[in-house]
């Protein structure tokens, strides 16, 4: 489960189904059509324009057992310096 953040405010509920390239697709609670973003300049982008931010709630993870420790996570700042991801390396 992660949940979908817009800068207008609104957030949706959704399950992440694929990333390929520079597009994620996110099937969304209450929605008929399954949700597109790719990566931009300005950050996710919806088919509508939108940039968008996502969180990944740890209840969800913790409940399968999958706890976040030093031990498999980086800290936050080491994240924050990576910068955009570049779509060339992420298929090899």
């Amino acid at each position: 489960m992660l949940l979908i953040q817009y800068r207008t405010g609104l957030i949706q509920e959704g399950v992440l189904l694929s990333i390929k390239g520079n597009e994620l697709r996110i099937a969304v609670k209450g929605e008929d059509d399954v949700l597109r973003f790719r990566w931009l300049q300005e950050g996710w982008t919806s088919e509508s324009h939108e940039i968008a931010t996502f969180a990944f709630p740890l209840a969800a993870f913790e409940a399968i057992g999958m706890v976040p420790t030093s031990g498999n996570t980086l800290p936050e700042q080491a994240v924050q310096e990576v910068g955009p991801w570049n779509t060339r390396t992420l298929v090899s």
